[in-house]
């Protein structure tokens, strides 16, 4: 597939690996980006088939995740990408709003995540020892790595080799592994940042993303209106771009937006009466899965 705009420098990147549950998904966030950005140049790699993805996204790049499986598929991102401005995306990434105030928002950083910079990061909680020695340093970006922002550059690029050196460390450090017994990328790219030198950005004035918490995931959501805001550590946040991960993707809000969307897709809109039968349809299935309503 090719890009609407042959010329455009910036785009979305996703991954859909493995399972075609990710191409579902991946074509969830697609619809989420076209909803604001209808001209926005999309591309997904992929191990799976193409044909998953026709009509939603400009670039299918088919990729090798032999070697980067689960989580470390992410390290791929720089060298599938095929943007010189790249906002990478988890594939369980929904877009509430315009994703360009997003790319203003990290401007000229040649890499940038979106979090804070701590001394008590939690991947390294009960290691900090170990690994202060190890980077030198004490404080360390702490981020949801379901976003990542770079530009082709010496310096994003050697962020992504150095974290993909990091791996051989993994078990050394004693990092924790993920779900499953699999390694987690965002240890290895904040150790990585602070190698070369980089912090997290933060704003008071843009939530650029945020992920629903635990248990009940209870989210005023409403994504064909451009509404979603919860409550994060303490703090009402309207983000735009919402991360749902792990148990959370099981949470009503998830579902029903997810098929809201697909409803509305291509016009961005639903009637009243086709959208109450939709999130009542979407309420049964999500019943029938076996989870408990939390809205």
């Amino acid at each position: 597939m090719m890009l609407r705009n042959m010329t455009a420098t910036k785009g979305v990147l996703t991954i859909a690996s493995g399972n075609p549950k990710y191409a579902r998904q991946a074509i969830d966030l697609a619809r989420s980006i076209r909803l604001h950005d209808l001209d926005l140049p999309l591309a997904v790699a992929t191990d799976l088939d193409a044909a998953l993805f026709e009509g939603m996204y400009d670039v299918v790049i088919p990729w090798d995740f032999t070697q980067w499986q689960g989580l470390l598929s992410k390290l791929e991102a720089y060298d599938a990408t095929p943007f010189d401005t790249t906002l990478f995306l988890d594939a369980d990434c929904l877009a509430v709003r315009s994703l360009h105030d997003v790319f203003e928002f990290f401007g000229a950083q040649q890499f940038g995540v979106y979090g804070r910079n701590e001394v008590d990061a939690i991947w390294f909680r009960g290691i900090e020892d170990r690994i202060h020695t190890f980077a030198g340093k004490d404080i360390f970006p702490v981020f949801n790595g379901g976003l990542y922002f770079f530009r082709k550059s010496e310096l994003a690029a050697d962020i992504f080799c150095r974290a993909k050196a990091l791996k051989s460390e993994y078990d050394v450090l004693g990092l924790r592994r993920h779900l499953h017994q699999s390694y987690n990328e965002e240890p290895l790219v904040s150790l990585a940042m602070v190698q070369a030198g980089l912090t997290a950005t933060n704003s008071e004035h843009l939530d650029v993303m945020h992920t629903p918490e635990l248990p009940h995931c209870e989210v005023d959501f409403d994504i064909l209106d451009g509404r979603c805001s919860f409550i994060r550590r303490g703090r009402l946040v309207r983000p735009a771009i919402v991360h749902f991960v792990g148990q959370r993707k099981k949470a009503f809000a998830y579902t029903r937006e997810r098929k809201r969307l697909a409803a509305a897709y291509p016009s961005g809109r639903i009637f009243p009466l086709r959208d109450a039968f939709v999130q009542i349809a979407a309420y049964v299935a999500w019943r029938r899965a076996g989870r408990q309503a939390v809205l």
